[in-house]
């Protein structure tokens, strides 16, 4: 009897037009990662979108060259961290929801000049290179400390040709970690101490070899190679025994000395991206900041910078340098 009822009601109010609302859906709560993401994604955007601006009004030919090497390594960031998010509902959300994550890469200032290309360049770097710190994922850290690093270095070259001093925050003599980093293997922890010392002998040869400003620097590289290589020997625990990797010489390539000094660098910035992506969250700032340091180093030696320092893998045809 009762059920016969219930079955009467429904047709009922079903007749005068009464139903019950279905609730509209709404946007998914990102976890860590995609907050993370979002934000990197957002940054890139932001720099690309204030570039291209930039760039557009130059009249400079090394500054438009600059700008558009800024925003075409922006938007590599943007595809290869995946882009902007989308939910794909559509119309299904609420007038007040939005199918994007905040923030599009519109610039919140009037100003889109390079200062404030240089601006958002040095507020990119900072946050994603601290984001690489504390993700969880090993692989997007090592992507992430790449792209912070790119930003770095173009965040210094276009201070460079501004006269500003903007990017000085991003300066800094970065040190081997005093313990080190979870995750780092005993082998891995070798190859640092030998790259690093051969690194450093190949700075000393080339040091007796000029002299002036040239000299300096490379006596300044040396040391601070040296340096890292007794401080990764010490943390591996076989410095001063005979499980020390290090060797009185090293055979250095048969290149002119800028060359070596870029391949170098170079191969010590990849090295410093793999133990980013082997390490865990919490301890790979100091890495990731060695990263940056020998990836500037190898565009001062004039490498042709690129999109993702220390990535072979996504190598992309190299943006126009300055």
């Amino acid at each position: 009897m009762l059920a016969a009822f219930v079955t009467a009601l429904v047709i009922l109010t079903g007749a005068c037009g009464l139903r019950v609302e279905t609730p509209l859906p709404t946007e998914p709560v990102p976890d860590a990662h995609e907050a993370i993401r979002r934000a990197a994604v957002e940054d890139a955007e932001t720099v690309g979108t204030l570039a291209t601006a930039a760039a557009t009004a130059a009249t400079d030919e090394r500054l438009r060259t600059t700008l558009e090497q800024v925003a075409g390594f922006a938007e590599q960031h943007s595809v290869a961290l995946g882009g902007e998010y989308e939910s794909g509902l559509g119309d299904l959300l609420s007038p007040t929801q939005t199918t994007t994550s905040p923030g599009t890469g519109s610039p919140t200032s009037t100003d889109t000049g390079p200062d404030a290309v240089l601006s958002a360049l040095v507020g990119a770097a900072q946050r994603t290179t601290a984001a690489a710190n504390v993700t969880a994922d090993q692989e997007f850290a090592r992507l992430l400390a790449s792209v912070g690093t790119s930003e770095t270095i173009s965040a210094r070259q276009l201070a460079t040709l501004t006269g500003s001093g903007n990017a000085g925050v991003l300066d800094g003599a970065p040190k081997v970690p005093s313990s080190t980093p979870d995750g780092l293997a005993g082998a891995a922890l070798a190859s640092l101490v030998v790259s690093e010392d051969s690194a450093g002998y190949a700075a000393e040869v080339r040091a007796a070899q000029t002299e002036g400003a040239v000299r300096t620097h490379e006596l300044t590289r040396a040391r601070a190679h040296r340096d890292r290589a007794q401080a990764w020997a010490v943390a591996a625990g076989v410095a001063d025994t005979t499980q020390d990797p290090r060797r009185v010489a090293y055979v250095l390539p048969n290149t002119d000395a800028a060359t070596t000094s870029q391949q170098l660098e170079d191969s010590l910035a990849r090295s410093y991206a793999s133990v980013v992506g082997s390490t865990t969250a919490g301890s790979r700032a100091e890495v990731t900041a060695l990263l940056t340091d020998c990836a500037w180093a190898a565009v001062s030696w004039g490498a042709t910078p690129v999109a993702f320092p220390g990535l072979p893998e996504q190598a992309a045809t190299p943006a126009p340098t300055s």
